[in-house]
């Protein structure tokens, strides 16, 4: 099932990198012990190209230490000029724990 965050509708939360595309959007890293809980926001960045800046990322090491139980991975697929909108709505909002950008 899809998810909404901040009022931008990204594809259902899955385990496997795998399943997200090789296409331009904003990537969210997320995190619960349960299904009963709420998402916690680890990470969000924006990539040309989501799969491939997925499976290698930098921050790896920052989602599994910050992590609440299992890690998910989601995407909302758009062109750049939104995607850079979007993805720092998401920091600004949501204060992930993994790539906070310095002001």
């Amino acid at each position: 099932m899809a998810i909404k965050i901040k009022k931008h509708k990204f594809d259902e939360p899955c385990k496997n990198k795998e399943n997200l595309k090789p296409q331009s959007g904003v990537y969210v890293v997320l995190s619960r012990k349960n299904a009963k809980e709420k998402w916690k926001i680890i990470d969000v960045g924006e990539s040309d190209d989501v799969k491939k800046t997925m499976e290698n990322h930098d921050r790896k090491s920052c989602w599994k230490r910050k992590k609440c139980g299992e890690l998910y991975y989601t995407a909302h697929y758009t062109d750049e000029q939104e995607r850079v909108k979007i993805e720092q709505k998401i920091r600004d909002k949501c204060y992930p724990p993994c790539g906070r950008k310095i002001s």
